[in-house]
Parts: C-alpha cells; sequence; structure tokens
C-alpha cells in the first residue's frame, strides 16, 4: 500500500534564512524593537483620544458626552482597522505601519488647530469635521496592533506568546500614557503643544521601525516611505514653531473683541478679552462668558449684598467658587466681616485675578494680601486632594486670618469642614454645564451647606437664567429646597447675560422678616447699582414663571439638571 506524504504546513510568513542573523544578540532586537514600539504607540494613541476628547469639550461644554462619543466613534474604527489591515500584503506591512504612524503623526498633531478652525469657520458642521478626525485618528490607532501581530510572527510564531508581547506593551504604555496625561503634560503644556509632542513620538517609531527593520532587508516601498516620514516631520516642526500663533488665530476667530489672555490650566480653559472702544474686559471659562467689566456690578451686588444684609451676623462668610475676586471684593466692602474663605479648584484662576492688571483693578485688588491654605490644610495638595496619611478623617481648620484661599473641590471642601462654621455662604460656581459641575448644583451639595451654615445664617446661590434655562431655575429651587431650606428666587437683568435668576435660602426664620431685610439691602452703602425699588422688583416673577413640568430634584448620581440646562432656550437658538 502506497502512502501519500502528509503535506507539512507551511508558515504564513516564510522566512529566508539570509534575512535573519544566528546570533543571539541579534535575534533579539526585533523582540525588543516590538516592545519599544507598542509600548510608545500605546501611550501616544491613549493621549491622542484624550486630547480630542478635551478640546471638543471646551469648544461645546458636556464633558462627559464628548469623551464618550469621542472615544466610541474612534472605538468603532479601531475595530474597522481590524478589516482594513487584511488587504495590505506581508511584504508591505512595515512600510505600512511607518506610514500609518506618519499619518497619525499627521492627523492627532494638527487636530486641535483643526477643530479650532473648523468651529470657527463651519461651525454648522462643525461635529461632522470632528467625528471625521475622531474616526481617521482611530482607524489609524486601530491598525498598529494587527500590522505588528503580522510583522511579529516572524520572530514570534506561536501565536499565544506573539499576543502576549503585543497586547501587554500596548496596554502598559496606555497606562502610562493616561499617568503622563494627567501628571505632566496637562500639568505643564498647552492642548495645542500637547498634540506635537506626543506627535513626534509617532514619527519616532516610524522612524525607529523603518531604520531597525532595514537591516533584514525586510522594508519594500523604503523610499516612498522615507519621503513620507521627511514630509512628517517638515510640517510637524513648521506646526510645532507656529502652532501659538495659529492657535491665537483661531481661536480669536471664536471672539468679537481682541483676545488680551489665554490659558489652559489643569481644570479649564481661560480666556480674558478686551474691547478697547468700550473698556470692555471680558472673562471666559471653557468658551462661557464668566463676566464683562461693563456689567459685573449688577451680577455681584445681586449675589452678594442681600445675603449680607439678610444674615442675623456675617462675621465669617464662605464663598464657593468666585475665583476672579469680584465677589470677594463686594465681601469685603461690609462692616463686621472678621473672616473669609474663598474655595476656588483652580489656583491659575486666583493667580490670572491676582497678576493681571485688568482683572485686579475691578476685584480691587482683594487677592493682594491673602493666606493660601491649599499646601496646609489637612489632606490637601496644590493639585487637589489626597489623604496625607491613611486613618480618620479630619476637619478642616479654621483660617487664622481675615481672608484665605483654599483650592479645593468645593463639594469635598464642604465633607471635611466644620459644622455650623459660617454665618454667610455665597455659591458662585459655574453653570451646570458638564456633569463635573451639575454635582455642585446637586442636593447632597446643599445638605452640605446646610450643615455647615451657622444658626440665623444665609446662603446665596446663582442659579442660571429663569428666562433662557427656566428648567433648569426651577430644578435649582426645588434642589436647595428639598435640602430643607426656606427659600426666595430672585432675579435681575445683567445685559451680557440677561434675565438672570439668584436663589436665597435659609432655615427657621419668617418669609416676611427676609423679604424685608432683602429688600433693605438696597441700601447697602457701598453699591453702586442696587437700591430698595430694584431689589423689591427683583422678586416679581410672572404668572407661570415659577410654573414648571418636572417635580423631581438634581441628585448627585442622577444629575437630571444637566439635561434640562442643556436643552435650554439659548442651546436651541
Amino acid at each position: 500500500m502506497v502512502q501519500t506524504p502528509v503535506p507539512q504546513p507551511q508558515s504564513e510568513h516564510p522566512i529566508r534564512e539570509d534575512r535573519l542573523h544566528e546570533s543571539d544578540r541579534q535575534t533579539r532586537i526585533p523582540k525588543f524593537l516590538v516592545a519599544f514600539v507598542m509600548f510608545t504607540t500605546g501611550a501616544a494613541g491613549l493621549v491622542f483620544e484624550y486630547v480630542l476628547s478635551t478640546v471638543t469639550t471646551y469648544i461645546l461644554g458636556n464633558a462627559i458626552e464628548q469623551f464618550s462619543m469621542t472615544i466610541a466613534v474612534m472605538m468603532l474604527f479601531m475595530g474597522v482597522a481590524g478589516v482594513v489591515q487584511k488587504s495590505i500584503q506581508d511584504q508591505a506591512l512595515i512600510a505600512a505601519f511607518a506610514a500609518a504612524e506618519c499619518l497619525l503623526a499627521l492627523a492627532g498633531g494638527f487636530a486641535p488647530l483643526i477643530l479650532e478652525f473648523a468651529f470657527a469657520n463651519f461651525t454648522d458642521h462643525f461635529l461632522l469635521v470632528h467625528y471625521t478626525l475622531a474616526a481617521a485618528i482611530g482607524l489609524l490607532i486601530g491598525i498598529e496592533i494587527p500590522l505588528i501581530l503580522r510583522i511579529n510572527a516572524r520572530w514570534t510564531p506561536n501565536l499565544r506568546a506573539n499576543i502576549a508581547t503585543i497586547l501587554t506593551w500596548d496596554y502598559v504604555g496606555a497606562f502610562l500614557g493616561a499617568l503622563i496625561w494627567t501628571f505632566v503634560l496637562l500639568r505643564y503644556f498647552p492642548i495645542t503643544h500637547i498634540s506635537f509632542i506626543v506627535a513626534i513620538f509617532n514619527l519616532a517609531v516610524a522612524t525607529i521601525a523603518i531604520v531597525a527593520f532595514a537591516t533584514f532587508r525586510l522594508v519594500k516601498h523604503a523610499k516612498l516611505v522615507i519621503a513620507l516620514m521627511l514630509a512628517t516631520l517638515l510640517l510637524l516642526a513648521v506646526g510645532a514653531v507656529k502652532v501659538r500663533e495659529l492657535d491665537l488665530q483661531l481661536e480669536q476667530s471664536l471672539y468679537s473683541a481682541p483676545i488680551a489672555f489665554s490659558a489652559t490650566t489643569r481644570y479649564q480653559h481661560i480666556v480674558v478679552t478686551h474691547q478697547t472702544a468700550l473698556n470692555d474686559w471680558r472673562l471666559y471659562i471653557n468658551g462661557n462668558l464668566q463676566f464683562s467689566s461693563l456689567d459685573e456690578a449688577r451680577y455681584h451686588e445681586m449675589l452678594v449684598h442681600p445675603v449680607m444684609g439678610v444674615a442675623l451676623q456675617h462675621s465669617r462668610v464662605l464663598i464657593l467658587g468666585g475665583g476672579d475676586g469680584l465677589a470677594l471684593r463686594r465681601v469685603l466692602e461690609w462692616d463686621g466681616v472678621q473672616k473669609v474663605l474663598l474655595v476656588d479648584i483652580d489656583p491659575d484662576m486666583i493667580k490670572l485675578a491676582r497678576e493681571n492688571s485688568a482683572i485686579s483693578a475691578l476685584n480691587k485688588g482683594v487677592f493682594s494680601d491673602v493666606r493660601v491654605l491649599s499646601e496646609s490644610a489637612p489632606g490637601i495638595s496644590s493639585g487637589g486632594m489626597r489623604p496625607a496619611k491613611p486613618g480618620p478623617r479630619k476637619k478642616l481648620a479654621v483660617p487664622p486670618v481675615p481672608v484665605s484661599i483654599m483650592n479645593i473641590d468645593a463639594d469635598i471642601f464642604l465633607r471635611d469642614a466644620e459644622q455650623s462654621s459660617w454665618d454667610v455662604v455665597i455659591v458662585d460656581l459655574p453653570d451646570p454645564s458638564s456633569i463635573e459641575l451639575t454635582k455642585l448644583y446637586s442636593l447632597e451639595f446643599y445638605e452640605k451647606i446646610r450643615r455647615v451654615l451657622a444658626p440665623g445664617g444665609t446662603v446665596s446661590v446663582q442659579s442660571t437664567s429663569p428666562y433662557h434655562a427656566k428648567e433648569a431655575f426651577l430644578t435649582i429651587l426645588r434642589t436647595v429646597k428639598a435640602a430643607r431650606f426656606q427659600i426666595l428666587p430672585y432675579r435681575i437683568n445683567v445685559p451680557s447675560f440677561g434675565d438672570w435668576g439668584f436663589t436665597l435660602a435659609w432655615v427657621g426664620r419668617p418669609e416676611n422678616e427676609i423679604r424685608e431685610r432683602f429688600i433693605q439691602s438696597g441700601l447697602a452703602a457701598t453699591a453702586t447699582f442696587i437700591t430698595p425699588e430694584i431689589m423689591r422688583a427683583s422678586l416679581a416673577f410672572g404668572r407661570s414663571e415659577l410654573d414648571s413640568q418636572f417635580t423631581d430634584v438634581n441628585m448627585m448620581m442622577r444629575p437630571v439638571l444637566l439635561e434640562r440646562y442643556l436643552q435650554a432656550a439659548w442651546a436651541v437658538e
């Protein structure tokens, strides 16, 4: 019986013996190279995802939606990349990988500038540009792993070992990339610079791959790839040199007045503009107007003077937010104030309000002589809060000087603050346009304020617009009331904002007494705008203006306020 020889399976990647060196030292080079490449691309890819999501958040707000949708689109096209790589021939794997890294460096490096340009010039189609860019970057990131898997199969034909090497180093790189993004890049570099820094690493990976694999004569289309790499290097060099100039030009197109200051801090993007003809200074955070020097007195006098006048005493004042110092200025105008603590998470906002001549002139230099408690308070570091040591929770010490600043999240500050320690609490926080801000308008947040409020004390809360964001305004009212406060809503027209609302809150005092003292607060000696007549008129609401279609309140784990704010009239006009 004649037996037919069983054909032996052929390797998917036949290796010519003359292409591989026999010494252990040389055969280990590809393994080290693969580990380095995956480590670097894993870190760079994750940072590009964060850059794209963060820039869109600065432009559109709503961090959770922007991060969720941006990363979702990128993940989708990372999956598409698995199908695309099937069409790449084995002989062209290294060239394709290097080309993908060059294209990724260009797309990722210029992404912030592309998005700024799109928002300024194609506002109606901004999301189309954004998601197209996210898809392209996701595709290029997604194609890295399958290409390297196929390349590495030349030296690691065992599938299990191959996958272990590739995925391990890719995920370790992503983890390190997240740490570098959080603790280094965001802290020390603008977003537009971060993208170019990361792009250089992608180009370096492409260069190293071409040079190293050329040793094994495995690079097809080498000349074409090298030309692409040189073009990428030239474009990135020009972009890196011109990025600050380009960024300012593109950002300027988003604002009607010339930009006098622009910076991205660890927590937010801050812009100050100046309209020379009217001498109008405006502060924007993440694109949202915070004040205009022409009418900020209307807003801040209505926020501060009523709550100070209604309180039975106002010797101890807590300001949550208000990093521009304009509310603090009004507080310090009252006799009898013995102690003020301002809690604002961003030390760079305080620095701007202290060192910028225009803003410090508006706040009368209130930050020129204050004690900063960021480093000395228990469990607090300059970048946020961390327990100093494991153990029982400590109470925050009462500041020993008249005015103190604490750079800490307001919610965490209240959690650790002494009970019944403040006569007046002023909540001067940005509108609830993101999930991290919405928690500062939650039932849990207001319950913490109630706990630190002294008997006879009062609270004022900036509560967005009762006209443009009616349901958001009413949700804030219901939420404050649900924290077992008595409330008094009031409003004022601020030309740069429109109709603006506030909430006055207190416990255990007759409303008639509160109303009378509220109206009399218009006589505040240092006020430049309010009068008793204005205060009386501010309590007026139309027949249905305080009627709501909802009955629920905003809670930390059920942030209904965010959707109502984002669906407000100004969001759809």
